[in-house]
């Protein structure tokens, strides 16, 4: 695989590199949460920091909100009754990415004269908060003052909706493996370059995860655990007052998880629309992803007071929530473009079935529609 990498992009990689070599000279090998943090957070070097396209066609992979605006729109369609039963709705989406999800939902709800009262994006990126700026501005600029771009989620509580599309996926992670008991894989840096080494587990933490995980022990096994993950639930919870968190990303159950036949964990690299599985190369211009174990979601929720209102596969979310009679909806001349991007987000062996939804509500009892049918909860 050939990439088109800029001068100033190798900069940045070089500098991150050195950082990370000199961590590593100074404390030995590090926990891959470590390194991932710095490659991914790292200010202003980091993946999501430095300032590169990530999404679209013209970045390093394709969210469902670039697919289509009809993903948002449908998403918009099961906001509308937790808003409307909100005394003052808002939405908070937690890592808005390019915008697209924010602009094309908004433009809907706009249409169906269901506004919230606020919008705010959490998002600690200022390059991406001034794309997304940009963006809502010249969609939507009659409502651009009711959209706030906020470092922490507020403090007084809300009522409304929580969007998360994609960001579970990009949280660091531990990598363990078992071989006649539990390890950790580390990263060191030899030769010149970043190299696994396994080692003791790095802190109780860890070890307590691991207890409770169905891991296969016949035979060496690697995978990941995501430490963050419960305090990052805690967080919403607790802002959340009154409503629903729609977490959308790839992921398992985790019977399915850590099943046998994923013996090599679920670490994938993605850089100009090419996926990989090493983590080690082009640091700090490659996204680094793990899949995520709803199961772990879900007990997060139900420990912090919410309950799980569903757990299902984006397509059939999506056609719950009535996709096809949005594409009907659309003029003639573009029913047939729409009808082959949604197809990309409902079927099976695309981001139909890859893609899964979980809602978890805080004093909310309805029914979500995007649920109705296929509802996979029992897995979890």
């Amino acid at each position: 695989m050939s990439f088109e990498i800029s001068k100033h992009q190798r900069e940045c990689s070089a500098q991150l590199e050195a950082l990370l070599q000199a961590r590593i000279a100074a404390l030995g090998p590090i926990p891959f949460a470590e390194y991932m943090q710095y490659a991914l957070y790292h200010t202003p070097l980091g993946y999501y920091r430095n300032g590169s396209v990530k999404f679209g066609p013209g970045g390093d992979f394709v969210t469902s909100p670039e697919v289509s605006s009809l993903f948002s729109h449908s998403l918009a369609r099961q906001c509308m009754p937790v808003l409307s039963d909100c005394a003052a709705p808002a939405i908070v989406e937690v890592g808005a990415g390019s915008g697209q999800l924010a602009a094309d939902l908004l433009t809907y709800l706009q249409s169906k004269k269901a506004l919230p009262d606020a919008y705010y994006i959490l998002e600690l990126s200022a390059d991406l908060q001034q794309r997304q700026r940009h963006l809502l501005a010249e969609r939507l600029p009659d409502y651009i003052q009711n959209v706030h771009w906020i470092t922490e989620l507020p403090r007084d509580g809300f009522e409304g909706v929580v969007l998360a599309n994609e960001v579970l996926d990009a949280m660091p992670v531990n990598v363990f493996y078992w071989d006649n008991g539990f390890g950790e894989r580390y990263v060191d840096y030899v030769d010149g370059q970043f190299v696994w080494c396994d080692g003791k587990l790095s802190s109780s933490g860890l070890q307590q995860a691991l207890a409770s995980l169905p891991i296969p022990h016949a035979e060496r096994y690697v995978s990941e655990v995501n430490l963050q993950l419960p305090a990052w639930i805690k967080s919403l919870s607790r802002a959340l007052t009154k409503g629903v968190m729609l977490l959308i990303d790839y992921g398992y159950a985790r019977s399915q998880y850590y099943h046998p036949v994923r013996s090599a964990g679920t670490l994938m690299c993605h850089l100009q629309h090419q996926a990989w599985e090493d983590p080690f190369r082009y640091v700090g211009l490659q996204d680094i992803t793990a899949h995520v174990d709803f199961t772990a979601v879900a007990e997060a929720a139900v420990d912090n007071g919410c309950a799980v209102l569903g757990y299902i596969e984006q397509g059939r979310f999506l056609i719950n929530l009535g996709i096809d009679d949005l594409i009907l909806s659309e003029s003639t001349d573009i029913q047939y473009t729409q009808a082959q991007q949604v197809k990309q987000l409902v079927m099976p062996n695309q981001m139909g079935e890859r893609f899964k939804v979980i809602a978890l509500g805080k004093d909310f009892t309805q029914e979500l529609q995007g649920f109705a049918q296929g509802d996979q909860l029992y897995q979890l």
